[in-house]
């Protein structure tokens, strides 16, 4: 069968030719706005190149309003027309494909370009726009709870990286957000070897704010491994690479996992003593809200029940002087 297509494929007239080759490297479905786009033809005659494509039965259209859609027939034939292809210019197109999806996109792109931009310039020449949308593609599926769909598309950035001019700021982005997928299907010794390597990074660059976030990560992941010590040890060694960076939203968060941490463990005045330390932070959020601060009022808000659980532990009322402002405040954005 294979060998069938190349023939009927290599009798078709050049520019036919071309236009299916084109549309091959856009994908098994296809618009006729962005096919125009890539392959430069006039409407009019690509529109009748598409017809001759249509009544040798190479593709099929799907839809006309509110633009032309088409599909190839069957996968074969798009992957017959995509291997007719020299690799380099594979690639050219593959760029070129994704330039005019961003162009006909304008500011109005919808996340659900992503995946197909990610692939197309993870197959192009152009690192830096395959990392931007590879990282953007992986966040999205993250979102949707498509935890291993976000997994791969992290993981084939790490490759590109792997291949070609080094990123460390990106690197430990990607092994930041793949520790995250990782945890998030219950592969915890992977995650803590993710999150590992981008604390490593995170070290050689002096940032803080990342450190202290990898190690709350780290340090909650060895709580869920049933070691508390680890546990206490990494949460605290965070509030130390803080220092005086002031970062209410991940100090917050610290301060929770700790009183969480030894509110398990039945230590109750500690972790009393961690939860008004974030409701401090809390109180300081809303006397200076800041867009950083603001997004702390969600954690802190958090805490806010984490006492509330303490004080029913103790049997006793719990009561905030923060709390009578909340009603000004509003609830946390």
């Amino acid at each position: 069968i294979h060998d069938i297509i190349v023939t009927r494929i290599d009798r078709l007239a050049g520019e036919v030719k071309r236009v299916l080759q084109f549309a091959s490297v856009v994908g098994q479905e296809f618009d006729f706005s962005l096919l125009q786009a890539v392959a430069g033809v006039e409407p009019s005659t690509l529109l009748s190149h598409l017809d001759r494509l249509k009544s040798q039965e190479f593709i099929t259209e799907t839809a006309t309003f509110p633009e032309r859609r088409y599909t190839f027939r069957h996968s074969l034939t798009q992957e017959v027309a995509y291997g007719s292809l020299l690799q380099r210019r594979k690639s050219e197109w593959h760029g070129l494909v994704g330039e005019a999806m961003e162009r006909l996109a304008g500011d109005a792109m919808d996340d659900h370009l992503l995946p197909a931009l990610a692939d197309h310039y993870a197959r192009s020449a152009n690192l830096e726009k395959a990392l931007h949308y590879l990282l953007l593609a992986g966040d999205r599926a993250a979102r949707q709870y498509a935890h291993s769909q976000a997994q791969a598309h992290w993981e084939r950035a790490l490759g590109l990286l792997d291949s070609g001019p080094d990123d460390s700021k990106i690197r430990r982005q990607l092994l930041d957000r793949l520790g995250d997928a990782h945890f998030a299907q219950g592969a915890l010794d992977q995650a803590l070897a993710s999150w590992g390597r981008a604390l490593a990074l995170a070290l050689d660059a002096g940032n803080r704010r990342a450190m202290a976030e990898l190690k709350r990560k780290i340090g909650a992941t060895h709580w869920s491994l049933g070691d508390p010590d680890s546990a206490i040890a990494h949460l605290t060694d965070g509030l130390g690479s803080l220092a005086d960076e002031g970062d209410c939203r991940e100090g917050a968060r610290l301060f929770q996992e700790l009183g969480r941490i030894t509110f398990r463990l039945g230590r109750h005045e500690e972790a009393t003593r961690w939860a008004e330390k974030a409701l401090a932070l809390y109180e300081s959020a809303l006397n200076h809200r800041t867009p950083r601060l603001t997004r702390a009022l969600k954690v802190s808000w958090a805490v806010f029940g984490l006492a509330a659980m303490i004080s029913l532990a103790w049997n006793e009322p719990f009561s905030a002087p923060f709390f009578a402002g909340l009603g000004q405040a509003g609830w946390p954005a």
